[in-house]
């Protein structure tokens, strides 16, 4: 009998999962059994974002394009986006939009190369965020400020990805957050160790997971989505 497919555990929001899932399998067709099991639920949250003077908009997620997208008719400022994908969702939504092709610190760079100091900032994003780039910005002599409007509410594992975690290997996880690594560690049905890859976007995600939770953990050259791609790709 030939040796079953390995398994992608794919944990982020049903509807980037199932996007990635189809990238996936363009990349690579057949070779995976695609999983996916979400662990965070987007929702919009109760918000009122001033417009007053705002020279950019800065989105660090393809979510907070198109919550905003559906809540805001404003389209008239410029939109500076920390990678590719979130740049191509908001020029779909009508902005004239710029791509980092990064992390939060090339967002910043970005910004700073682009638009005077003392332009004024805001920042709507979700309510869980790793950090950083209101920081950079402030300290480089911008008016930055933020806006929750929208949440990514935790859901818990799901029995088939226990269940994949629990049995035969391979499995191959890609965690594309810090808060995904931190719901799947601290999620009791996760609990390891696994004879699981995790497969990180960047330090900052591999830094949160225990030790030992999984066999390995790889972390992607670069923090973008193709990177993830050319990675699973890879992987052996």
């Amino acid at each position: 009998m030939p040796d079953p497919r390995p398994i992608l555990l794919l944990t982020r929001p049903a509807p980037q999962a199932e996007r990635f899932a189809a990238q996936v399998e363009e990349r690579c067709p057949g070779r995976f059994e695609m999983l996916i099991a979400p662990m965070m639920e987007i929702a919009p949250a109760a918000a009122a974002p001033s417009f007053d003077g705002v020279d950019a908009l800065l989105f660090s997620s393809e979510n907070a394009v198109r919550i905003f997208a559906t809540r805001w008719a404003r389209r008239d400022i410029l939109a500076f986006c920390v990678g590719a994908r979130t740049a191509r969702v908001a020029q779909i939504a009508g902005f004239e939009a710029h791509s980092a092709d990064g992390s939060a610190q090339n967002l910043a760079d970005l910004v700073s190369r682009r638009l005077p100091t003392g332009a004024r900032l805001l920042h709507p994003r979700g309510r869980h965020t790793t950090g950083g780039l209101l920081d950079a910005l402030r300290a480089a002599g911008f008016d930055a400020a933020d806006c929750v409007i929208y949440d990514q509410h935790p859901l818990p594992l799901s029995p088939a990805a226990r269940d994949a975690l629990a049995g035969r290997p391979p499995v191959l996880v890609p965690i594309f957050s810090p808060r995904a690594a931190r719901l799947l560690a601290e999620d009791p049905g996760a609990t390891g160790p696994h004879a699981a890859t995790a497969l990180c976007l960047s330090a900052a995600v591999a830094d949160v997971l225990p030790q030992g939770l999984f066999s390995q953990v790889v972390t992607s050259d670069r923090p973008d989505a193709e990177a993830m791609l050319a990675a699973i790709a890879a992987w052996k």
